[in-house]
């Protein structure tokens, strides 16, 4: 059984790669995603979010964000996903969201239980369309694929973009030993048209199957190159006490970061105190405090303070507090932050869940605080949808029944349909009317086990019904979509 690993990776992108090694610029989005790194270990989401029906589960099929701030508002970001086996998905409730992306950054993503290479998304495919920076036209983006081996580790990732010249194409290869750990990670970027090594990683343990360091190299194109190290102390308990990351463009390496962290007797993450070094010495930046509900294993509030070097004091920076519905579920999301001249907090998000039967959301509405108050209008909405499968171990997947699944919706150009458990090459009738019953469009096909696609990009913004019928006429679903 592998043990819990946990790996400041998340950094590895940001601040200690080649020349960025000695930038000693604090990367928020790095700094959050090792916190959350270090709260999966508490996470045990399947038994706090899923309802089950004997084995029956949901997984993630497809994720999408409506961004109401753009005029016209507009889908900027959705993603489709496809699975094999039992493999599902995991929502974050400490962080609220899926973090469906590996790698995140350069680095590859941890599940909830804390394991190295397994994602908390665990599709085999992934399809991702969206407005790109700089840009304004929303198209195909990406694609990723993931192999795993027998234990449901991922051995191989590839991720290829429709943009290769800005994004760069890249496959990541990882080894495990015996006891399942992996022991040594390859990241491969696309040169010249052909996979060249660029970075490797190796793992150390003790005999407890701890992981005792890691190590990052870099290949200079006459060798490998280590720029970074990083050591790992645990308390009694088994949990990461201390992580220190040791790096610099150029030998000998220096104490970059240090994180010291404490629990309390249920193993909760309670305090996170992260140093980084100035320049001169290493010294403290961030410290970030955890509280918990009682029952519960994901945090309900989180106060982030920075250190005032100059004054020599713990400014306030950031807090976030759930509110926890009848059902032990975060169905609300307050973040503020600290106005220093009025001395107090200060909202500035809320979001708002909405969830199924099988306490999985369904709905994230994203609200920006006006200095008055929250408006009516979400600025984003996140909408997710899913697919029943059938969780025995060994069992292929089996759907209790045809569900058509449209998404993303509201749609601007395309929608996609999904419908579980239909046997493939069934032939199928889609039609979408308007509101006044009228067929706007109609198409036959045959049903082959993945999401089809209908544009509607040249019709008139407002609510039509689709409509799927099998080859007998009966009707698998009638569905309204909202059109941009």
């Amino acid at each position: 059984m592998k043990k819990i690993l946990f790996l400041s990776l998340t950094l590895f992108s940001n601040q200690l790669l080649s020349a960025q090694v000695v930038n000693n610029t604090v990367n928020n989005i790095a700094h959050k995603a090792m916190l959350g790194n270090l709260m999966q270990q508490q996470m045990q989401m399947h038994k706090v979010a899923m309802k089950t029906t004997g084995t029956t589960k949901e997984r993630l099929l497809a994720q999408s964000l409506l961004d109401n701030t753009m005029l016209p508002h507009r889908v900027t970001d959705s993603i489709y996903l496809s699975y094999s086996g039992n493999r599902g998905s995991a929502y974050d409730f400490n962080m609220m969201f899926y973090a469906f992306n590996y790698p995140y950054g350069n680095t590859p993503m941890f599940n909830y239980y804390g394991l190295f290479t397994k994602p908390q998304v665990m599709y085999d495919t992934m399809l991702r369309w969206l407005v790109a920076p700089d840009t304004t036209w929303y198209n195909f983006f990406s694609e990723a694929h993931a192999t795993y081996d027998g234990l449901n580790d991922i051995t191989n990732y590839k991720i290829n973009f429709t943009d290769s010249v800005t994004y760069q194409n890249a496959s990541y290869l990882n080894t495990y030993n015996a006891a399942g750990n992996i022991v040594k990670g390859y990241t491969f970027f696309l040169a010249s048209g052909i996979m060249d090594s660029a970075y490797k990683q190796l793992y150390s343990y003790n005999t407890a199957n701890k992981l005792t360091e890691d190590s990052i190299y870099v290949y200079t194109g006459t060798g490998w190159r280590m720029v970074a190290k990083t050591y790992y102390t645990y308390n009694t308990a088994g949990n990461p006490v201390t992580i220190e990351t040791f790096a610099d463009s150029m030998a000998p390496l220096r104490e970059k970061i240090k994180y010291e962290n404490t629990y309390d007797a249920g193993g909760h993450l309670l305090t996170v105190l992260t140093s980084y070094f100035d320049g001169t010495n290493l010294t403290p930046y961030v410290k970030d405090t955890f509280a918990y509900t009682p029952g519960l294993d994901f945090n309900t509030s989180w106060k982030e303070y920075q250190y005032d070097g100059i004054n020599h004091y713990w400014a306030p920076y950031f807090y976030e507090v759930k509110h926890i519905n009848a059902t032990a579920l975060p169905d609300t999301l307050y973040i503020e932050g600290f106005d220093s001249l009025a001395n107090s907090w200060v909202p500035q998000t809320m979001q708002v869940a909405n969830y199924d039967t099988f306490k999985l959301p369904t709905k994230l509405y994203s609200y920006q605080y006006n200095g008055t108050g929250y408006p009516l209008l979400a600025s984003t909405v996140t909408s997710y949808y899913y697919q029943k499968y059938n969780d025995n171990a060994g069992v292929s997947n089996t759907f209790n029944k045809h569900e058509v699944i449209i998404y993303p919706n509201p749609a601007e150009d395309n929608v996609h349909i999904n419908i579980e458990g239909l046997t493939a090459n069934t032939n199928i009738i889609v039609t979408l009317y308007n509101v006044n019953g009228q067929i706007v469009r109609s198409f036959n096909t045959i049903w082959q086990n993945s999401a089809l696609q209908m544009p509607i990009g040249d019709l008139n913004a407002g609510v039509y019904w689709i409509s799927v019928q099998d080859r007998s006429g009966t009707v698998l679903s009638k569905q309204s979509v909202i059109k941009h």
